[in-house]
């Protein structure tokens, strides 16, 4: 989904064609633009284990979205013993994701807005 909205919206995409280790560079020097002052990339990534874990996805699911290793491979049983890549429900929690984010995009979904400038 990621890379449809990209592709549709490529004329208004911050990124461009930068490597993804760039992104949080770029989310840096425009964040005033937006007016959100303290924002960064991560917060793309605690948004969307929020979310994930809103729609039902486990705990444990969610720290292997996020390829969390505390939480993933932590003691023998898991980092040793269970082999398992758990990409079936990376998908499922991915794919749950990609709908609410359909649902914003398009309107679908009820959302709560950002403080920022002019926000509050």
């Amino acid at each position: 989904m990621a890379l449809e909205v990209i592709a549709e919206t490529e004329g208004d995409w911050p990124f461009g064609s930068l490597p993804s280790y760039t992104v949080g560079k770029v989310i840096k020097d425009r964040r005033a633009q937006f007016g959100l002052a303290h924002w960064t990339s991560h917060d793309l990534r605690r948004t969307a284990l929020t979310q994930m874990g809103r729609l039902g996805v486990s705990p444990f699911i969610r720290g292997h979205v996020a390829n969390h290793r505390t939480t993933t491979k932590a003691g023998m049983t898991l980092g040793v013993y269970d082999q398992y890549d758990y990409e079936k429900e990376k998908r499922e929690a991915l794919d749950l994701w990609a709908g609410r984010l359909s649902g914003i995009i398009t309107g679908a979904a009820e959302v709560t807005p950002l403080r920022g400038v002019g926000n509050g």
